[in-house]
């Protein structure tokens, strides 16, 4: 981690894109913070379910979105490992799941930019 900055290229997003507001389908831009009530898998290829019973792929980091509901919006994976679109979480690799997984802990910044 440089400079305590990351960036993931191959990252999905909300399948109808970013918004500066809170809006169904759409990824939130702006300076959130990590809940820390996290949910790792030991493995790559073992899928974990989130509190609503949705496959997240070997990882789920809750975020702290204002005006969402708390825990709503998220950093996770997906079974096939295939980042894809959502319903407005962040979607990674399984693999870098895991390997973000010891820095997500409660009140880590997260910064969402559209760019």
């Amino acid at each position: 981690f440089d400079n305590n900055k990351t960036c993931f290229d191959n990252a999905g997003i909300g399948w109808q894109g970013y918004s500066s507001t809170i809006q169904e389908n759409k990824t939130p831009v702006g300076n959130w913070t990590m809940l820390g009530n996290n949910l790792v898998s030991t493995s790559t290829v073992k899928a974990i379910k989130n509190t609503q019973g949705v496959n997240v792929g070997s990882a789920y980091f809750p975020i702290n979105v204002t005006g969402a509901t708390l825990g709503i919006y998220g950093i996770h994976g997906q079974s096939n490992n295939y980042p894809g679109s959502s319903a407005g979480c962040v979607k990674l690799e399984n693999d870098d799941l895991l390997l973000l997984a010891p820095y997500m802990k409660a009140g880590v910044k997260l910064i969402i930019t559209d760019k």
